[in-house]
């Protein structure tokens, strides 16, 4: 720690500080002085960059995408150091967010070929409405779409939404968790109180009510990818309530 400089210090601090008000948010830590003069060093090749996952992540359903995100934010710094540095090198002003103009520009100079609808995609990115993408949708929209479709990941995200550790997501908990101010707003839900319902019944393939971490995991699979992914057992046969706290057995090998 001695010989760590003051900037760093001084970032890591405000990332640990016990009040939520006082702690840095991650554009805040985006725009700290240590990644200006550090993180930017760094030379990432932008042609690396995958734009396929801007036209899936605009397809998913908005429960899909708020899975995608939450998956995301847990990522390691390891698994998400590659594409924090591209948004970094395209966040010219250090505001946490990208322009359309920002990203078009970085992406040229880069040497990636530009899809047509670009600015389209870049809209369905944007899913709280606010005209510029943030990190967070930036980690959602283009990390590898492999790392949503390992099971153990995706039963980590699912314990965020069932709320009381019962094995399934019921409707009052898709409700208490996509119809929460702060994810109604990142997501914008807006003016579309159908919608929840719509996608409850979507996920819900067996109707029985409640969504089961199969019809879970089936969600985030390809359609292709389904028919294989999707095991034979029923859900009930998934785990028992004394075992939320591990993988399924269809993922854990049992």
């Amino acid at each position: 720690w001695q010989g760590v400089s003051e900037d760093a210090k001084g970032l890591v601090e405000g990332l640990l500080h016990k009040a939520p008000g006082v702690r840095l948010g991650a554009a805040q830590a985006l725009r700290h002085q240590w990644f200006a003069t550090n993180a930017k060093s760094e030379s990432p090749d932008l042609s690396d960059l995958d734009l396929s996952g801007l036209q899936a992540f605009g397809r998913m359903n908005q429960l899909k995408r708020a899975v995608v995100t939450v998956i995301a934010t847990q990522l390691s710094h390891v698994q998400i150091q590659s594409l924090k540095s591209m948004f970094m090198s395209m966040d010219k002003n250090n505001d946490g967010t990208l322009s359309i103009a920002e990203i078009h520009k970085g992406l040229s100079q880069g040497g990636v070929d530009l899809p047509k609808n670009l600015d389209q995609l870049l809209g369905e990115v944007d899913t709280d409405g606010s005209g510029v993408v943030d990190y967070t949708e930036f980690l959602a929209a283009t990390m590898d779409k492999k790392v949503y479709h390992q099971e153990e990941t995706v039963w980590h995200a699912f314990k965020k939404f069932d709320l009381d550790g019962s094995g399934s997501i019921d409707k009052k908990e898709l409700q208490k968790v996509l119809g929460d101010e702060t994810v109604v707003q990142a997501m914008d839900l807006h003016g579309q109180p159908d919608q929840i319902q719509e996608i409850f019944n979507t996920v819900d393939s067996n109707g029985d009510g409640m969504i089961d971490f199969d019809e879970f995991f089936a969600m985030m699979m390809d359609k292709a990818m389904q028919s294989e992914a999707m095991p034979s057992q029923m859900p009930s046969q998934m785990y028992s309530t004394s075992q939320s706290e591990s993988l399924p057995r269809s993922a854990s090998g049992q």
